[in-house]
């Protein structure tokens, strides 16, 4: 009984570092995101103006945006978790990695704390956000 349990969990750890490896790249052909294993297969197809790397289990992805360089202008961000399924809509006109279990975000001209199901934990109010064509600085006080 010990050794099925062990296993299992040695599965479930395998499945889950395999799915934390995930990293993304660009499709050439339709200049759109995706995301490869380290063996180089394809687990998420190319279907993103940008994708993030994956951090706590989560990635910020947009859909929508002028990309220059690796500045995303405009479009939507979202999270996906690493089956590819969509977790937090894309709501969302700037998106930051997740740190544990919570993530800053930016819709409107607001900023936001929010956890992995998408809930607002705070708003931040001691940060101004200005719309530019410079990334934002999330960790400068205004």
């Amino acid at each position: 009984m010990k050794s099925i349990a062990f296993l299992s969990g040695l599965l479930c750890f395998c499945v889950h570092i395999a799915q934390a490896q995930l990293s993304p790249f660009k499709d050439e052909a339709t200049q759109l995101y995706g995301y490869k294993s380290p063996s180089g297969a394809i687990r998420i197809t190319p279907q993103y103006s940008m994708a993030n790397a994956f951090h706590s289990g989560m990635a910020a992805v947009n859909k929508g945006a002028i990309v220059t360089n690796v500045t995303a202008n405009g479009g939507k961000w979202g999270y996906i978790d690493s089956t590819g399924s969509l977790v937090i809509p894309m709501v969302y006109d700037y998106a930051q990695d997740f740190k544990g279990d919570s993530a800053k975000v930016v819709k409107g001209r607001k900023k936001y704390l929010i956890d992995k199901k998408g809930n607002i934990i705070d708003q931040i109010k001691r940060y101004t956000i200005y719309r530019s064509a410079n990334p934002i600085d999330w960790d400068k006080k205004q």
